[in-house]
């Protein structure tokens, strides 16, 4: 009869509208999920070492992969001053392209001799996309001296960052 048609029709339009909203929603459960990914960046820092505290403020500029263009103000602290090599603890707070924060907290050693350095970060939650970021990884560059007695890293990173 027309009358089953019409409630059948209606039942299997029903059916299909409740297999789209679980599919939608189960969808969007899973872009919530942090997930790891592979991190890259390069940048350059610069530093007036000037300043004899054991502790220094550093700009740094650069891109990165799941940042875009990023700044970042650090603070470095020296640890453990055996020469050549000196030891610092960073932490370090990065504005990416679109806004959002996050924080980067890690050790490097820096050897005056060669002017590189090398060491391992790790990161911590911020804003945006990035409030429950982790991860980890590491960084390395090279120092030199600019003409205005500042010292200029030009560093890489990498690693894995969840978010």
């Amino acid at each position: 009869s027309e009358t089953d048609d019409q409630s059948s029709s209606s039942d299997m339009k029903h059916i299909l509208l409740l297999s789209l909203s679980v599919l939608l929603v189960s969808n969007l459960q899973a872009k919530d999920t942090p997930k790891p990914r592979p991190y890259k960046g390069s940048g350059i820092e610069v530093s007036n070492i000037q300043n004899t505290e054991k502790c220094q403020t550093s700009f740094q500029t650069g891109v990165a992969t799941h940042w875009g263009n990023w700044t970042g103000v650090a603070e470095a602290c020296l640890i453990d001053e055996t020469h050549p090599l000196y030891l610092f603890e960073i932490d370090a707070l990065y504005t990416v392209a679109n806004g959002d924060t996050i924080v980067m907290q890690g050790e490097w050693e820096f050897d005056e001799s060669t002017g590189t350095a090398f060491g391992t970060f790790d990161f911590h939650p911020g804003t945006g996309r990035f409030d429950e970021a982790s991860g980890t990884g590491v960084w390395g560059g090279t120092y030199t001296m600019d003409k205005d007695g500042n010292l200029v890293f030009n560093m890489w990173s990498e690693g894995v960052i969840v978010y």
